[in-house]
């Protein structure tokens, strides 16, 4: 049983309406199935036990070089990323850098450290107000 699974779901499908808005998903690009390979690769070999999540690259055509990770498994590269990179060796690390992010539950912790963020601003205004 995962903790605030429910919240963590609701964010990552916020959060990928947002990506796919944004960004043109390239689902027939030539290396998908390579740099899913290399996932499921890196996935037998996580040093810690695994959340459960069913992970899924999506490639999006972008010529910056990135890659990012939402929550539940969604790990995302950019063509020119792809373009870039050398070796495999490259890849599978910055692909083991985002599904550490994702087996972090980062999303979900950016999200809280948001939200205390907002709610010590308001405390700070109700404050300020008081004191005036």
């Amino acid at each position: 049983m995962i903790d605030d699974y429910r919240l963590e779901k609701a964010l990552v499908y916020q959060t990928i309406i947002a990506v796919q808005n944004q960004n043109e998903i390239l689902y027939e690009h030539k290396d998908l199935k390579r740099v899913q390979n290399l996932v499921e690769k890196i996935l037998k070999k996580w040093p810690e036990t695994l959340k459960g999540y069913d992970y899924r690259v999506q490639i999006v055509r972008n010529d910056a070089p990135n890659a990012f990770a939402i929550g539940g498994g969604n790990l995302y590269i950019s063509s020119g990323f792809l373009d870039a990179i050398e070796s495999n060796y490259e890849l599978e690390s910055v692909l083991a850098h985002e599904i550490a992010h994702i087996e972090k539950r980062h999303t979900l912790r950016e999200f809280y450290y948001a939200q205390k963020k907002k709610d010590e601003v308001v405390f700070q205004t109700l404050l300020v107000g008081l004191t005036v």
